[in-house]
Order: C-alpha cells, then structure tokens, then sequence
C-alpha cells in the first residue's frame, strides 16, 4: 500500500480553482499505464517527479510528487488537469501549440 500526504490548504485551494482533489490525483499512481519522468527543474532541495495517467475520474492529471524520507510516504507538491492545459492552449492561441507542458 502505498502513502500519500500533502498540504491540507492547498488541496482546499486546488479544489476550489480546479475542481480536483488531491485525493483524485493520488489515484494516477495506481495508473498501470502511468509514465513518470524525473523533473530536474524543480529538484534543487529534494528530487521531485512527474507523473502522467489517468485519474479514477478518467481525467489525465500531472502529479508532481517527492519521496519522503520522514513520513515514509509519497508527498504530493501539486498537479495539473492535463484537460483543462488543453482547452486552454485551444481556445488562446491563434495556431495550435505543440510545445511540451513540462
């Protein structure tokens, strides 16, 4: 079984301007087709990681994560609804962008 923690306020505040909990988002690493690459932008402090699979609500979401040596667990930093990149990248650009998100 794998654990997961992250930052109770900022769930609060992904919930609220995404509609996505970071319990939706843990659901990716259960994911048999998930694909997760190290992210060397973001690992200066500690190693952190990108995941990308399907949610249990059949949503493609980014999960960035780290391991926590502390907790013995999975810390989610935050994530993003790869739908909503799209929609976005569709509707505010004059030709369609092919640019890598990450």
């Amino acid at each position: 079984m794998i654990s997961f923690s992250w930052d109770k306020r900022k769930n609060e505040a992904n919930k609220k301007k995404h509609g996505v909990s970071f319990d939706e988002a843990k659901t990716v690493f259960y994911d048999e087709n998930a694909i997760r690459y190290f992210d060397p932008d973001h690992s200066d402090d500690e190693d952190r990681f990108l995941m990308v699979g399907l949610s249990n609500k059949l949503r493609i979401l980014i999960v960035c994560h780290c391991y926590s040596l502390l907790y013995c667990s999975l810390r989610l930093n935050h994530f993003l609804n790869v739908d909503i990149l799209f929609r976005y990248e569709y509707g505010h650009s004059s030709k369609m962008s092919r640019r890598i998100l990450f």
